[in-house]
């Protein structure tokens, strides 16, 4: 056992309750619609769940496509979803290509931060970029 695992608390069956404040990431998301598209040659349609459901451990959903009517099962998932997404529309342009990873977002008193993992660069609330 690791002495740097116990000052987070004493293991009991190989965990333990985290007695600490965790260091919690916050990244900016954004709602994306995901689509099947009909995989019959030339179709372009789109495959939507018809309401069936073969009950087996991963359930199969039964999904019709809205043009040419092909119908098929896939399991776990039914079209069309709406995921979350990390927002790429967030302007990094002050360093170029090391801010493409500036998703690190943390929020105190209503500011809003985005640092760069690379850098170290964050950009508040009035959009000027500060060491």
């Amino acid at each position: 056992m690791n002495e740097e695992h116990e000052k987070f608390g004493s293991s009991c069956g190989g965990s333990r309750w985290f007695n600490a404040d965790p260091i919690i990431e916050e990244r900016r998301m954004v709602p994306v619609q995901q689509r099947w598209i009909c995989p019959i040659d030339g179709c372009g349609g789109e495959m939507k769940f018809n309401g069936m459901t073969w009950t087996t451990g991963d359930p199969g959903y039964h999904h019709t496509c809205d043009k040419c009517g092909f119908t098929a099962a896939i399991r776990g998932v039914k079209y069309p979803r709406k995921i979350y997404a990390p927002d790429k529309t967030i302007n990094t342009s002050h360093c170029n290509e090391h801010c493409l990873h500036a998703d690190t977002i943390s929020v105190s008193d209503g500011d809003i931060l985005i640092r760069c993992k690379l850098c170290g660069m964050g950009r508040g609330n009035n959009g000027v970029w500060v060491a």
